[in-house]
């Protein structure tokens, strides 16, 4: 990566359950992600502390792993929430046990449910491991945020979120009081860059006139 732009990364670089290699941290230190934010909670300590007793430690959580966890939740209510309404499938080729006959499991390769499923989800009102848990009518997330990161070393730091609701902002966007202008402003942390320098946020963005590039790994490569 050539020095003199604010370099973008996916955030997939990081979440590994083993310190970055010298050789990755190298290439792209100074480059800034974005990672799915999850707020913290009693709820997800005791979660990650009990994965951890179950996994020796072995087997490290990243916000995409909470995600999976809470989508599978999800959708299990909204099947048991599809089977109060109603039959898993209306064919009538299933069979009845309760008559002494047999259960045609080959039919229940087809859902016929499927729509209703998908609207049971999209009404999903719940707070999971990664938050509140509800859909816009377009589908899309309520109030989705993400973490601010500079890769700094063999590491990095948090230096802010960035939300919808709340724009850039170096307190949590579930924080009531984030919309400040002062909440917003990023100069309170010292940034690593691409040419080893450090500046506030704000300082080094004029310096670059902004020039932003993101960067796609192929992970094949």
């Amino acid at each position: 990566m050539e020095s003199g732009y604010v370099w973008t990364w996916l955030s997939t670089v990081l979440d590994s359950t083993s310190p970055l290699s010298s050789k990755t941290a190298n290439s792209i230190q100074g480059a800034l992600t974005l990672r799915p934010h999850t707020p913290d909670s009693e709820r997800k300590r005791a979660f990650i502390s009990r994965w951890n007793k179950l996994s020796n430690g072995s087997i490290g959580l990243n916000p995409y792993g909470l995600y999976a966890y809470d989508t599978v939740w999800m959708l299990v209510r909204a099947i048991n929430f599809l089977l109060d309404q109603g039959s898993f499938s209306n064919i009538t080729s299933l069979g009845d046990p309760k008559a002494g006959g047999t259960v045609n499991l080959v039919a229940l390769s087809i859902l016929h449910g499927g729509k209703q499923l998908l609207d049971n989800m999209l009404q999903t009102n719940t707070t999971g491991l990664t938050g509140p848990i509800a859909f816009h009518p377009d589908r899309s997330p309520l109030n989705p945020a993400y973490d601010l990161i500079n890769i700094i070393e063999n590491g990095y730091q948090r230096i802010g979120y960035w939300s919808n609701y709340s724009g850039i902002s170096v307190v949590p966007p579930e924080t009531s009081s984030n919309r400040s202008t002062l909440n917003q402003q990023l100069t309170h942390y010292c940034t690593a860059w691409r040419d080893n320098s450090q500046a506030s946020w704000v300082a080094y963005a004029d310096a670059l006139k902004k020039r932003t590039v993101a960067a796609v790994v192929d992970e094949k490569a």
